[in-house]
């Protein structure tokens, strides 16, 4: 007889201060130390906010933030529409066009390269922090169907206004899901949540139709001994309710992606 394995999901609390709130008319769009999101402010009012995950990686001895192109795009066409917009990752603005490495549609992958003032900033803080990926060896291998993977992100359901200048948000973790396909661009796995221990229920319940804003969020295989980052979330498909990942051996060492 095989014993199935048991997925557990779990959230986990952190939030994101916006000094200097006030400016009639404004967008923002953050990334949350693995969040990133729009927000329109009116005098101080919330209007509009959208999120996503970034991942931090470092490779050669520099940061990279790794996220979905289609994530960035959202941002170039807010832009388009309203000139007040901004970019940010936790606390930290970005400068999206002059820190991007690499973007590729193809495999809706994007790399923006962080400096040393930006990442403390980012890493420094007094919540739950971010933790930056130093992979070993790069790249990782490839994983076979049947691998057990751990991932997590930032579902935009579960953000809360806790003040007007800041924005709690849970995490979204799942950990000793399969790997149900394999190919040479992706891996998708298919959620067993009559497996799952879930924490956080009520009303932070996460349900299939209800994961957006985990795009950009890491994947890591159980090799055993460790723990290795293997891939980003991308998609998640509502109707069979698999999430789909990104090989991170596509990103290169120096942060392009692959053609």
């Amino acid at each position: 007889m095989v014993k199935r394995s048991r997925p557990t999901c779990r959230t986990i609390q952190t939030a994101c201060k916006w000094p200097g709130w006030g400016n009639d008319d404004e967008i923002a769009f953050v990334l949350f130390k693995g969040n990133y999101f729009w927000r329109k402010t009116k005098k101080d009012v919330i209007t509009k906010i959208n999120s996503a995950t970034v991942t931090l990686l470092e490779l050669k001895g520099k940061v990279f933030a790794v996220t979905c192109s289609h994530v960035l795009e959202g941002y170039r066409q807010t832009l388009l529409q309203t000139e007040d917009t901004f970019f940010q990752i936790g606390d930290t603005r970005i400068d999206l066009e002059s820190q991007l490495v690499d973007e590729s549609k193809k495999y809706d992958l994007a790399t923006l390269l962080l400096n040393e003032v930006q990442l403390k900033k980012i890493l420094n803080t007094e919540e739950i922090g971010s933790r930056v990926i130093r992979p070993s060896v790069w790249p990782p291998t490839k994983i076979s169907v049947e691998d057990k993977i751990l991932f997590g992100g930032f579902p935009g359901k579960l953000r809360d206004r806790v003040a007007f200048n800041e924005v709690l948000f849970n995490s979204f973790s799942t950990a000793g899901i399969s790997v149900a396909s394999v190919d040479e661009e992706k891996f998708g796995c298919l959620f067993e949540r009559e497996y799952w221990i879930e924490a956080g229920g009520g009303e932070q319940a996460i349900y299939p139709t209800e994961l957006g804003g985990m795009s950009g969020g890491p994947a890591f295989v159980d090799r055993g001994q460790h723990f290795e980052f293997v891939g980003i979330i991308y998609q998640h498909s509502e109707s069979l309710d698999i999430m789909f990942f990104r090989h991170a051996c596509l990103i290169g060492d120096d942060g392009t992606i692959m053609d």
